[in-house]
């Protein structure tokens, strides 16, 4: 194991997935979309607020602002 205690094997999982999905003929968009919101709920956890708090935030100003459903959202260079 190494010193986070999370160990080799676990990294090792990790880097496999995305290679894995690609040989299924599919881009692995999931892994990124998990690290993101991984990052909003330790921000979150940083501002004092519980893991559900920004989903409830998101909500109501979709509710007041429609959201990203009708807008263009960037992607990537493809």
């Amino acid at each position: 194991m190494t010193g986070n205690g999370k160990g080799e094997s676990g990294k090792v999982v990790r880097d496999r997935i995305p290679r894995i999905i690609r040989e299924d003929g599919a881009e692995p968009v999931t892994t990124s979309w998990a690290r993101v919101l991984g990052v909003v709920h330790a921000l979150a956890a940083d501002l004092g607020a519980h893991a559900g708090q920004p989903e409830k935030i998101r909500e109501v100003k979709a509710s007041q602002r429609g959201g990203f459903a009708d807008r263009i959202v960037w992607t990537g260079n493809r």
